[in-house]
């Protein structure tokens, strides 16, 4: 019932006919689909939706958040507790930028490459990168999220984060619309006679 609603109200956010007329003359970096929220009086989250249903080349679109792992949460100290024998309280795990969920168009999909929940990014990534600064970035990169690994265009959007949910050094959350890139043409090295 939840999804039947999400796309009735993509719909009237985003009517089909005007919508396809505008993703069609961009390319899809992230200041486009911010200027494509703003036409439509939309959130980036709804726009990047409905961005990723509509295009016909293999994209997809993972929220991050600020969190820890599963079973990192599992071992939190909760307040009050004490222990069995009198050591050094362990130090409490630190939250990282990790997937929340992700959104594939059916040529992502086909692509076979599987975005799992809970995984991290590496510090140096343009993705950890716009969550520090809050600015939209776009990069070609190499990303490596276990089972989803490769070379993409990644096209960053910071999201409205709730001072609760700001990383440890008030980083945002972000989205990341991700596509397929090219390998980069190797260069011929001439052999030595």
């Amino acid at each position: 019932m939840e999804y039947l609603c999400d796309v009735a109200a993509s719909e009237f956010l985003f009517p089909e006919p005007f919508f396809h007329d505008d993703i069609s003359g961009i390319v899809g970096t992230s200041e486009e689909i911010v200027g494509l929220a703003q036409k439509y009086e939309a959130s980036p989250d709804a726009t990047l939706r409905r961005f990723v249903e509509c295009r016909q080349d293999p994209q997809a679109v993972i929220f991050f958040r600020w969190k820890l792992k599963p079973t990192e949460r599992r071992h939190i100290d909760t307040k009050g507790q004490r222990y069995l024998i009198d050591c050094k309280k362990p130090v409490q795990p630190e939250r990282r930028l990790r997937v929340e969920y992700s959104i594939l168009n059916d040529a992502f999909d086909r692509l076979g490459q599987h975005i799992p929940l809970d995984k991290s990014v590496e510090d140096s990534s343009v993705i950890c990168l716009a969550a520090a600064d809050g600015m939209c970035m776009d990069a070609t990169e190499q990303l490596d999220l276990g089972p989803l690994h490769g070379r993409f265009h990644v096209r960053v959007i910071p999201l409205f984060t709730s001072d609760a949910d700001l990383g440890p050094s008030e980083q945002k959350s972000v989205a990341a619309l991700i596509g397929p890139a090219p390998r980069p043409a190797r260069r011929k090295v001439p052999r030595p006679r």
